[in-house]
């Protein structure tokens, strides 16, 4: 493993969106989805617990996009969260579909979620992730003063992002490489294969990913950006697969886990980002 981010061959940026039932058809279909919606319960009864177990013992700092209703539906698993080495960042309030409503209510999303973190913890987070932006959701980043936002999945580095008359942050692209198109979920949905992936063929392509990447790490630096959900890889055999990832990367040289705000600062002080600033 790596001691410092300036030094590192490839630089992990683990996130979990802690967004439960928030995320849940049930919530937004005509006929709501009984199965989906307590099956996503999981994530904030019992597989936050044991992605903090494992993270624990592999000393591992990850990042937290959490839904800000789970402030009040799971307040025990949003503190134990605070207590580690894990920054916490912001995932909406419901998981709303952005694309779905007015720039206004948009707008009014952005701030009532802030309030409530602030209230919470006492600080509201400087980071920003939405699964469904509207064409207006980068400018309200820009407006409700993020230091990053991590919605795009345009690129593998991070880049500055410059809103015209709005200003700029960092833009973390995420990776489609996490949990969601790999293990699928076990309740069939319109984006679901409705089965589970065997841990070993999950683990499988992220290891390929990692070690990819190690390889080109050595003429340069890389990110590898993971994306996970306690509902999905907290079940007992996905749990396996991060398990068997983690006890992969643990034998190699070089590598370094970073929270999202981290890789942020990385990249934002770095001279010659490898992207253009957009």
């Amino acid at each position: 493993m790596s001691t410092s981010i300036d030094n590192a061959r490839v630089i992990v940026a683990i996130s979990f969106d802690f967004e439960a039932e928030e995320d849940a058809e049930y919530l937004t279909a005509d006929t709501p989805d009984f199965w989906d919606y307590h099956e996503r319960q999981y994530g904030g009864r019992r597989g936050v617990w044991r992605m903090l177990d494992i993270f624990s013992r592999y000393e591992v700092n990850a990042t937290f996009f959490i839904c800000a209703a789970l402030l009040k539906s799971y307040p025990r698993a949003c503190r134990e969260i605070e207590k580690g080495p894990y920054e916490i960042a912001a995932h909406t309030i419901h998981h709303e579909h952005l694309d779905r409503l007015t720039p206004e209510a948009e707008n009014e999303m952005f701030g009532h979620m802030q309030r409530m973190f602030g209230e919470f913890y006492g600080t509201a987070p400087v980071g920003f992730r939405t699964c469904f932006p509207s064409k207006h959701t980068l400018d309200f980043v820009a407006d409700h003063g993020f230091y990053y936002d991590t919605t795009t999945r345009d690129d593998e580095s991070p880049y500055r992002m410059h809103r015209p008359g709005r200003g700029s942050y960092i833009e973390i692209p995420r990776g489609f490489n996490g949990d969601a198109p790999w293990v699928g979920c076990p309740v069939a949905t319109p984006l679901h294969t409705g089965r589970y992936n065997a841990a070993a063929e999950v683990f499988g392509a992220w290891r390929d990913e990692f070690d990819w990447l190690y390889r080109e790490g050595e003429r340069e630096q890389k990110l590898l950006t993971l994306c996970l959900h306690p509902y999905i890889t907290g079940r007992p055999s996905r749990a396996k697969a991060i398990d068997n990832l983690l006890a992969h990367m643990a034998g190699h040289d070089g590598v370094y886990y970073a929270t999202h705000l981290e890789v942020a600062q990385y990249f934002d002080r770095r001279s010659g980002t490898p992207a253009e600033a957009r």
